[in-house]
């Protein structure tokens, strides 16, 4: 008879642990199941970024920064060509202090 009531209370006690491992099992799941929405959610925002990085042409913007850049020049050249280069220079000088 005492090898039973041990042996009832070891099942019990196992039957107890086996319960909280369930439990903790379950909370596990849930948790996955969270990171895998996080996930999927983190997925659909990179892929937005990649489809808005590659709609940007990296050309058109290089050459479009090269035309400015030699119309910028050729402004300081007519400026200097009428004498009014410090204009330019001001105008550099007041960018400057906004900064």
């Amino acid at each position: 008879m005492g090898q039973f009531v041990v042996q009832k209370k070891q099942e019990s006690r196992l039957q107890k642990l086996l319960g909280e491992a369930n439990k903790k099992i379950e909370g596990l799941e849930k948790t996955i199941a969270g990171l895998r929405e996080e996930i999927d959610r983190l997925k659909k925002e990179l892929s937005e970024y990649k489809s808005v990085k590659g709609k940007l042409d990296r050309g058109k913007l290089e050459r479009e920064n090269r035309e400015l850049k030699e119309e910028n020049g050729r402004l300081k050249n007519k400026l200097r060509e009428f004498g009014l280069e410090k204009f330019s220079e001001m105008r550099i000088e007041k960018q400057s202090l906004d900064l």
